[in-house]
C-alpha cells in the first residue's frame, strides 16, 4: 500500500525546517572555527610574548657585544678567538711533533763526548777505562781554563777530554785533608784533592809514559797528558780557601808523590824547568812561602794582575842607547825579568777579574779603545815572563762573549775560562 503524497505546503514546511537545520549546523562549525582560531591567536601571541622575554633575558649585553664583535670584519671576535686558539693547538701540535723527532734523531746519533765523559764522580778513583783513554790520545790542547772545574760530571777527565791546558779546584783544609769544593756546605768526604786530581792525574801520566810494547822504547817520563803534543804543560791551579799557611803546607806534602816521579813544573835555582804538571796556588796562598826558596820552587803564584805596574813592581828597565837588550825567556830569564816581584821563578799567571782590568763600560759590545787596555795588560803580564789569565768574562749577551772571546784567540786574554 503505497504512501500518500505530501501536500505541496507541507513539502514546503520541511524543506524550510532542513534548511534551518543546516542553518543552525553551519553557524555552529563556523563558531567552533573562529573560537579555535581565536585561541591558537592567543596562545602565539603568549608564546611569542614569553619567547621573546627568555630572549630579553638571556641576551648578550649590549657592550659586550660590541667587544665581542670586530669592526669591519663581520663576524664576531669571540668566533675569530676561538678560531685562532685551535689554530695555534694545531700549530704547537705540529712543532712538538717536530723537536720530539729532531730529538729522536739526535739521540740516535750518540756524541762520544757525552758518552765517554758523562759517568758519575765515584769513576775518578776507578782506572782509566780503555774507552777514555782512547779518547784522550786523539784531544789537540787548546787555550782555555776549566774555571770550578769540580762542578763538571766528570770532573778533571772532561777538561782533559776537551783539550783545557789549565783545570781549577778550590781547596780546603779540615781534619788533616785537603777537601775540594765551591764552599763548605759542598765538601764531601770523598771528594779530595787526592782522589779527584792528584791521584787521577798520577794515573794518566803513567799511562802516557809507559815503555812501548815494540822495540821497548822509554818517553823519560816527559811526556804530558795530550798525546798529540807531549810537550804542554797542564796547570792545576789550586784556589786556597783556607788559612794560607797551613793550607799551603798540606798542598806541598800532597804532592810528594809527583814531586817523586819528576811530573812537577820547577825552579832549580837557575831556570824553570817544565814538566807535565804545573801547580799554581792562588787565593790564600802566601806568596812569602812559596818565593822563600830560592834553590828549587814547585808550587807558583797566582799574580795579581792590576798590581804589576805598582811601585812594588817597577816597569821594565830601559836599555841604554846603543846597547842591545838582552833576549830573556821565562825558561831562562835574567836579571831584566828577576828584578821583578813577580817573575818566573816564583809565578806563572797574573790574574784579575775581567772588568775590573778591562775596563768594559758596555754591556753589548767591547770597544778598540778597551781592546788596547786589555793588550796593555798582557803585555805588562808576559813582559814579566807571566801567562796573563781573565775571569769572570761575561757570559751574556753572546756577541759581547765571543768578542771577547775572539780577542782571546789573538792571545789578549791568555787561556778562556
Amino acid at each position: 500500500m503505497g504512501a500518500k503524497p505530501l501536500s505541496p505546503i507541507m513539502e514546503d514546511l520541511i524543506r524550510l525546517e532542513t534548511f534551518a537545520d543546516e542553518e543552525d549546523n553551519s553557524s555552529e562549525c563556523e563558531i567552533d572555527r573562529t573560537v579555535r582560531k581565536s585561541r591558537r591567536r592567543s596562545y602565539l601571541r603568549s608564546s611569542s610574548r614569553d619567547h621573546k622575554r627568555d630572549v630579553e633575558k638571556n641576551a648578550i649585553d649590549p657592550s659586550l657585544r660590541r667587544r665581542l664583535s670586530v669592526r669591519g670584519w663581520g663576524c664576531p671576535r669571540l668566533a675569530r678567538l676561538m678560531f685562532a686558539t685551535a689554530a695555534g693547538f694545531f700549530i704547537a701540535m705540529v712543532l712538538f711533533h717536530i723537536i720530539v723527532s729532531s730529538a729522536s734523531g739526535f739521540m740516535e746519533l750518540r756524541d762520544e763526548f757525552d758518552e765517554v765523559f758523562s759517568g758519575p764522580l765515584h769513576v775518578l778513583s776507578e782506572p782509566l777505562n780503555p774507552q777514555r783513554e782512547a779518547f784522550l790520545r786523539n784531544v789537540l790542547p787548546v787555550p782555555c781554563h776549566s774555571h770550578n772545574d769540580y762542578w763538571r760530571r766528570t770532573p778533571l777527565y772532561a777538561a782533559l777530554g776537551s783539550g783545557c791546558i789549565s783545570v781549577e779546584a778550590d781547596v780546603w783544609l779540615f781534619d788533616d785533608d785537603l777537601f775540594v769544593g765551591h764552599d763548605i756546605g759542598s765538601l764531601t768526604r770523598d771528594a779530595t784533592l787526592h782522589s779527584m786530581y792528584l791521584d787521577p792525574l798520577e794515573r794518566v801520566l803513567r799511562i802516557m809514559n809507559a815503555n812501548s810494547q815494540v822495540g821497548n822504547v822509554s818517553t823519560n817520563g816527559k811526556q804530558g797528558v795530550f798525546s798529540l803534543d807531549p810537550g804542554q804543560t797542564l796547570v792545576l791551579l789550586v784556589d786556597l780557601k783556607t788559612s794560607g799557611h797551613e793550607t799551603y803546607t798540606k798542598l806541598n806534602e800532597q804532592l810528594q808523590g809527583l814531586r817523586d816521579d819528576q811530573w812537577l813544573t820547577h825552579w832549580n835555582g837557575t831556570h824553570r824547568a817544565e814538566r807535565p804538571i804545573t801547580i799554581v796556588a792562588s787565593g790564600n796562598a802566601p806568596f812569602e812561602l812559596i818565593a822563600a826558596n830560592d834553590n828549587y820552587r814547585d808550587i807558583f803564584f797566582d799574580a795579581p794582575l792590576s798590581s804589576l805596574a805598582s811601585d812594588s813592581d817597577p816597569a821594565a828597565p830601559t836599555p841604554a842607547p846603543g846597547v842591545p837588550a838582552i833576549h830573556e825567556s821565562p825558561t831562562y830569564p835574567g836579571p831584566g825579568l828577576l828584578r821583578y816581584k813577580y817573575n818566573p821563578s816564583n809565578s806563572w799567571y797574573a790574574s784579575s777579574n775581567f772588568r775590573a782590568v778591562g775596563g768594559i763600560r758596555s754591556i753589548f759590545e767591547i770597544t778598540a779603545p778597551q781592546i788596547r787596555n786589555l793588550g796593555d795588560h798582557m803585555r805588562m803580564a808576559e813582559a814579566r815572563g807571566l801567562v796573563p789569565r781573565y775571569w769572570g768574562i761575561p757570559r751574556w749577551p753572546r756577541a759581547l762573549r765571543d768578542q771577547i772571546w775572539e780577542g782571546g784567540e789573538e792571545r789578549i786574554l791568555g787561556p778562556l775560562e
